[in-house]
């Protein structure tokens, strides 16, 4: 699995909702991205609220306008490429990262993605 394939913390994109309704313009799947987002900016950003209208992504490596708001307070994101890594996965500190902890809960699945990612970059 090549990192540029997933978001930084090992979020594969494309089974992501706000991602989703942009590229689509799925209203059933910003609605499910806002219910999930909302609980984020609420435990982790300290908003009270979330408009849903910035729930817009092409993917946390794209820039400018085009990035999701949320990504640019992620810490996983901002933490890589301060790094100048492609993935949380080739951090050697992945496996005990709370930030990413914290995206696991969410989405177990990235931590498998990560798991790829790291163990491709050892052969």
């Amino acid at each position: 699995m090549k990192p540029e394939d997933l978001s930084f913390c090992g979020i594969d994109c494309n089974d992501c909702d706000v991602f989703k309704a942009t590229a689509t313009g799925d209203e059933e799947a910003r609605a499910r991205a806002h219910k999930v987002w909302l609980k984020t900016a609420q435990q982790h950003w300290g908003m009270e609220t979330l408009d849903p209208a910035i729930l817009s992504c092409r993917g946390c490596r794209s820039k400018g306008d085009d990035i999701f708001k949320g990504c640019r307070h992620c810490p996983m994101r901002n933490c890589a490429q301060k790094r100048g890594l492609a993935s949380c996965g080739l951090c050697p500190e992945w496996e005990t990262c709370d930030s990413l902890a914290q995206v696991f809960a969410d989405e177990p699945k990235a931590r498998a993605n990560l798991e790829a990612v790291a163990k491709s970059a050892k052969q």
